[in-house]
């Protein structure tokens, strides 16, 4: 039954009264490092169901006293892989674009130890993944943030993590494949351009962007067309 806020003939429902005091609750919850709430905040709310005109909609909420770019940073492993993969099949059933399809690759790459994430209360919220070519030649596979904590610096903190950890490994260069435009946006913004060892013939539309850094003054050997 609706009812009118005093002062205005505009009618408020009481179940938007009760969804604020809903996020209100997980934004506490979130703020004191509660492990439960990325769970249960998804199987409540309906992610980008709800009809809400909360920022939840869009998979993004601007929290009050945590600040994620100040969250540690810490090496995957298959202890934390249950809970990334708890938070990604959540979102992917709301309709988020994330890798859950592919999540093989992120189960294998998590149980072998080769990758950074963000965690907060316990939740690794978002992660890189890499693996080499060569002994010069890394590249990173996948990076992924859940989609509350994106366009907060979180995929930017990670590929520097990722870099400083590569280079002290030995690694020369670091290429990504970027699969979308906003991951090419970051990649170029980071510093990361296109490079051709080869010569190669036209790109497919269906090809990824191949991007590349350079961490030192190393660089590949010219490699001859009839090579």
């Amino acid at each position: 039954m609706a009812r009118a806020r005093r002062g205005s003939r505009v009618p408020v429902h009481a179940a938007h009264h009760h969804r604020l005091l809903f996020w209100g609750f997980v934004r506490v919850g979130l703020a004191l490092g509660c492990r439960s709430a990325l769970r249960c905040t998804w199987a409540r709310s309906g992610g980008a169901r709800s009809p809400c005109k909360h920022p939840c909609k869009a998979g993004v909420i601007h929290l009050t006293g945590l600040d994620v770019t100040r969250c540690p940073v810490l090496p995957v492993s298959a202890e934390l892989l249950p809970r990334a993969l708890e938070w990604q099949r959540a979102a992917h059933d709301a309709g988020h674009d994330v890798l859950f399809d592919n999540r093989t690759i992120v189960e294998r790459i998590f149980q072998r130890g080769t990758g950074l994430c963000t965690v907060v209360g316990g939740v690794p919220i978002g992660y890189v993944l890499f693996s080499a070519f060569t002994g010069e030649v890394r590249e990173v596979s996948v990076v992924e943030v859940h989609p509350w904590f994106r366009r907060q610096g979180v995929a930017a903190r990670l590929m520097a993590a990722a870099e400083e950890h590569l280079k002290d490994g030995g690694a020369q260069c670091i290429d990504v494949k970027c699969v979308s435009s906003a991951s090419e946006a970051l990649c170029r913004q980071l510093g990361y351009q296109d490079h051709q060892d080869a010569p190669r013939t036209h790109r497919g539309p269906w090809e990824a962007t191949t991007l590349r850094k350079y961490l030192t003054d190393w660089r590949p050997r010219v490699r001859h067309p009839w090579d």
